[in-house]
């Protein structure tokens, strides 16, 4: 598990088919992988990549660059996808998300985490 989280972040949230992460994991089947993923009580590996993009984002923003479409257009993302991205994951604007700071948003992704355990 740690491996996945960490070839998420080496990526920056970017991530090849979950076909590919389980078998390289040693897993059968991404069916494996999301199963094993749920029992460690973290989101989907599609969800968990866009987390890692978010925290990025925030980090970059936290650097000088404050706004999302300049972070976007730089990294070849679509802004409007980005900014759907960011109120998808944690049901704020943008705005508001940048100003929680990566450690807030850090906070939203571990309070999801345990929403997942239940």
């Amino acid at each position: 598990m740690r491996a996945i989280v960490h070839g998420l972040v080496l990526s920056g949230g970017t991530m090849s088919c979950a076909t590919k992460v389980a078998r390289s994991t040693g897993l059968s089947s991404r069916f494996a992988l999301a199963r094993m993923m749920r029992r460690a009580g973290l989101p989907a590996l599609h969800e968990l990549a866009a987390w890692v993009r978010l925290f990025g984002w925030v980090t970059r923003a936290e650097e000088g660059t404050g706004s999302l479409f300049v972070i976007a257009t730089h990294s070849g993302k679509s802004p409007a996808v980005c900014y759907r991205t960011v109120k998808r994951l944690t049901g704020r604007t943008w705005l508001e998300s940048r100003s929680l700071g990566s450690g807030g948003i850090l906070r939203l992704l571990l309070h999801r985490c345990e929403a997942l355990k239940g």
